[in-house]
């Protein structure tokens, strides 16, 4: 009895029967932990894609998670079984790892490859993700700026247009004004225009008071002829006290070069001689009916003479400008007969 006893109890410190169950149970505590946290990373990492890249992962991700997780969810239900002949190795080799150890660090090392393989993935697919995230943003806004490059021409075209067509308006309304005062200027004498007049005579006088000034006057007579425009047409009339001295062909010509230049050669034969009596010579610009009559005078004549001209002139329209030259002897008759004919007067000092 005593030795019966004494063989079936397991001496103290020595291998214990149910050792190997502990070691099971512990280990597939092990494996489970380890297979929560994995899980726990994975969801993690699939958070932070999602947040980072604005879109749900990919298939592929999809499909490597569920396969991943299968897997471990395998490997966690499945813990190995327990070695008894490693534990009796261990036992006589303490420094030796057992079999169970060993499948242990194997499953470790499996998981960390795994779980670097997962994050690896995860993070290739986020830079990828973010970089087709900011192609389609740059590829966005350079369309935006090319549009707004497109519109910016447009308008400056459109306003280029509407400018060019202002200016268009402008230029046709300078050119108007430009013919209107070179028609205006056309056979101005001593300054006088002669505006919108088509047929002008010029009434000069030649008495010998202008002997000394007489070449100044041709010359500005025949300036005034010079810048007659086509379409007009003139005529020139020398006074004295005598009967008037006239331009051949005694009547209105129109301003051609061939006119004018013998226009010149007449007014070039006029020498000074006689009294001032400018009516008769008046009379005969009158009868022409032309639009202007220009009147050159340096001395005085009689009253009367304004009157009968203003009267006969009347309801006909002809304006009759006068030139006082440098002598104011005729002025206030000079100034009453612009003043009654439409007119202007200017006074020519020497």
């Amino acid at each position: 009895m005593t030795d019966d006893i004494a063989d079936t109890s397991a001496p103290v410190g020595g291998p214990r029967p149910f050792r190997w169950l502990g070691d099971a149970v512990r280990r597939l505590s092990l494996s489970f932990c380890l297979s929560i946290l994995l899980h726990a990373l994975i969801a993690t990492a699939v958070v932070v894609v999602l947040l980072h890249g604005g879109k749900n992962p990919t298939q592929q991700q999809g499909e490597i998670s569920v396969a991943l997780i299968s897997s471990d969810v395998d490997d966690a239900g499945s813990a190995p079984e327990p070695d008894r002949d490693g534990d009796r190795d261990r036992e006589a080799h303490p420094g030796t790892p057992s079999v169970a150890e060993q499948a242990e660090q194997r499953l470790l090392d499996q998981h960390d490859r795994q779980l670097a393989d997962i994050v690896g993935k995860i993070e290739s697919a986020a830079d990828e993700t973010a970089w087709a995230e900011a192609e389609k943003a740059i590829e966005k806004a350079e369309k935006a700026y090319r549009q707004r490059r497109v519109k910016r021409a447009s308008d400056a075209f459109r306003q280029l247009d509407k400018s060019s067509a202002e200016w268009r308006k402008l230029e046709k309304r300078l050119a108007g004004l430009k013919a209107r005062v070179k028609e205006s200027r056309s056979g101005a004498f001593y300054g006088i225009p002669s505006g919108s007049a088509r047929k002008i005579v010029y009434v000069v006088d030649r008495s010998t008071s202008m002997t000394n000034e007489l070449g100044a006057v041709k010359r500005e007579l025949k300036r005034a002829i010079s810048t007659l425009t086509e379409g007009k047409s003139f005529h020139v009339i020398f006074y004295d006290s005598g009967p008037p001295t006239e331009m051949p062909p005694r009547g209105l010509v129109q301003a051609t070069s061939e006119r004018k230049q013998a226009a010149y050669a007449f007014i070039n034969r006029i020498a000074a001689g006689g009294g001032t009596e400018p009516a008769p010579a008046l009379d005969r610009a009158l009868d022409l009916k032309p639009d202007v009559i220009y009147l050159l005078s340096d001395g005085q004549f009689p009253e009367s003479a304004v009157a009968r001209i203003t009267g006969r002139n009347a309801g006909k329209g002809t304006a009759i400008n006068t030139i006082c030259f440098q002598n104011r002897s005729g002025e206030t008759l000079l100034r009453k007969l612009a003043a009654s004919n439409s007119g202007t007067y200017v006074f020519v000092a020497r």
